[in-house]
């Protein structure tokens, strides 16, 4: 089954982004102009209406043990941030900035994601969240991401070896991001201009993941996903996480009706709060301890961890 694609071509965005100038964050350095229309990779600039909460391990076992899930599909993630120093200038905003590569089967994707808005669920509800994201993806050529993917695992394995890698290493990852020519170069640009920062990566996860097509409510077609994960940190510390999502067809659906059908659904087939994981710990706080440590690579940096 494959996962309808809930995307909205806004080329206008991606125009006045790259109208906007090439400001980035340290170090600086040219981008150059992605291509939309030549690529042949099926670059994708678009919105997508995410409801998604975290699960207890039996609360996973419950739904995928209701079956009509499609064949369960693995992909291994490399998240990245921009380090400023102090931690990573990308999460604590009201509109958090997300980066990844997509190690899947067919290859490599690049994806950039930016939070429009946000809506949780009533409280007494399933704790369900609505996230309407501005999302930028392409799979380019595997040589050209290699360039990003490779150099990138290299620092986390040498961070979880106990090491400290050197800032010239870490900067050539934050260049090798501005080099890339994809879909998502201006709208990197804009984020890495308003909040500042060295691009670096924060921790893989392994993932597995099983859908479905399902009619909600409104007659609203949307695609359910069950997934558990595996993070693995900085220092090679490990997270299992488990958790499900659905996506309407059209990213316009307002984002209550989303978390009401989404929910019912899920109590229908006897999922309830207890079958919801607590907050996850932070997998990302062992780079910034390991980054803030690394002489010379955010000049002035008094960060402590």
């Amino acid at each position: 089954m494959t996962k309808p694609r809930n995307r909205i071509l806004a080329l206008g965005f991606l125009a006045s982004l790259a109208a906007a100038g090439c400001g980035v964050g340290v170090p600086r350095a040219t981008i150059p102009a992605a291509s939309v229309l030549s690529s042949q990779s099926g670059p994708e600039i678009g919105r997508e209406l995410e409801v998604r909460v975290e699960l207890t391990p039996g609360g996973y076992r419950k739904l995928e043990a209701l079956g009509g899930w499609s064949e369960a599909k693995s992909r291994e993630d490399c998240y990245f941030d921009a380090f400023d120093g102090r931690g990573w200038s990308w999460r604590p905003i009201p509109d958090p900035w997300k980066l990844r590569i997509k190690r899947k089967t067919k290859g490599l994707e690049l994806q950039l994601r930016h939070a429009l808005a946000r809506e949780s669920a009533p409280q007494g509800d399933l704790p369900l969240a609505a996230t309407l994201w501005e999302l930028w993806e392409e799979a380019p050529p595997d040589p050209s991401v290699a360039r990003l993917w490779n150099p990138a695992i290299a620092l986390l394995t040498v961070s979880r070896s106990g090491q400290l890698p050197v800032a010239g290493a870490c900067l050539s990852v934050h260049e090798a991001w501005l080099r890339q020519a994809w879909v998502g170069s201006s709208a990197l640009q804009g984020a890495l201009r308003d909040h500042r920062g060295v691009l670096l990566p924060t921790h893989t996860a392994l993932k597995l993941r099983q859908e479905r097509e399902v009619t909600l409510e409104g007659g609203e077609t949307y695609t359910l996903v069950i997934g558990r994960s595996t993070s693995v940190d900085a220092r090679g510390g490990a997270v299992e996480r488990f958790e499900v999502e659905a996506s309407p067809d059209r990213p316009d659906v307002d984002p209550s009706v989303a978390i009401r059908a989404v929910s019912s659904w899920l109590e229908t087939r006897g999922l309830h709060r207890p079958d919801v994981a607590p907050a996850p710990v932070d997998v990302t706080l062992n780079a910034a301890r390991v980054y803030a440590d690394v002489p010379g690579l955010v000049p002035g940096s008094t960060a402590r961890f």
